[in-house]
């Protein structure tokens, strides 16, 4: 299910994380340059997340040239390319922003240049697919914004 948010939202949460590398990430390094598809995957062991990570990495081209980046951010102990979320904190501020509960569901935003939350996704696993196709449809809606 995506959520839509008002266009004049403060820019969401940005700590400093490390990648699978172990070089250091911020979502603070987009802002001004780039739109952000963030996926949280809820599980290190989670074979569906891996398959939604797959499935959005599958359409990464589309997405950037949306003038979008792809963000996957996984839990300590994952043994995937992506962002690690030491103790999962960034999950749970990004999923403060919704009204209900998100744990063990999969959980996806769209951040506009400016760090603002422009729309999520969250919903079971088995209800993923096509998660890709939302994304582009929510940057294709942020290419059309008013810049005001």
């Amino acid at each position: 299910m995506w959520v839509r948010f008002d266009y004049n939202e403060p820019p969401a949460p940005a700590l400093p994380l490390r990648d699978s590398q172990g070089a250091p990430r911020s979502l603070a390094d987009y802002r001004g340059r780039a739109n952000v598809v963030l996926f949280f995957a809820h599980a290190a062991d989670c074979e569906a997340c891996r398959e939604i990570a797959r499935e959005l990495e599958g359409a990464r081209a589309a997405l950037q040239g949306l003038d979008g980046e792809l963000v996957v951010v996984w839990p300590e102990g994952a043994d995937a390319p992506g962002w690690l979320d030491a103790g999962g904190e960034l999950r749970r501020r990004y999923a403060a922003l919704l009204e209900w509960d998100t744990r063990g569901q999969a959980l996806a935003f769209v951040l506009d240049q400016h760090g603002a939350p422009a729309g999520a996704w969250v919903g079971e696993h088995d209800q993923a697919a096509g998660l890709a196709e939302g994304a582009q449809a929510q940057l294709e809606r942020l290419a059309l914004r008013c810049p005001e």
